[in-house]
């Protein structure tokens, strides 16, 4: 499973989303992580690069050091750079929870959620089968 940049619009353009590629036999799409956008603020002449992660994990009872989740840079390697490091924490504290005796109480949602990652749309089903 790696980590790849993609333009957010097909068609290209300043703006990416960070994407995780899943393992195909538990799910074959991929994962959106973050997305970084070009923005101007009103009557400002520089832009920022906005940033955020958008796939974050809150389970019940279990107590995650808080960091920064979204941001704005001078620069887009800066934006890309904070969302990476952003994901890396989350991944650390994920792997903090399956670590945990409590992970195996957890619904079938959330276990899930901390093993694969955000469901696709597609996927947001109320039957765990």
């Amino acid at each position: 499973m790696g980590l790849t940049w993609q333009p957010t619009w097909g068609e290209g353009g300043p703006n990416f989303i960070l994407v995780r590629t899943r393992d195909p036999s538990v799910d074959p799409e991929s994962e959106t992580i973050g997305r970084i956008m070009l923005f101007r603020p009103i009557g400002s002449s520089t832009d920022a690069w906005k940033w955020s992660l958008t796939s974050q994990a809150r389970p019940v009872g279990f107590n995650k050091q808080g960091f920064p989740t979204s941001g704005s840079e001078d620069t887009q390697r800066g934006a890309r750079d904070a969302l990476v490091a952003a994901w890396s924490q989350e991944e650390a504290f994920r792997a903090e929870v399956r670590a945990d005796p409590r992970f195996g109480e957890m619904s079938v949602y959330m276990r899930g959620f901390i093993e694969n990652g955000q469901p696709t749309p597609a996927k947001w089903s109320r039957d765990p089968t």
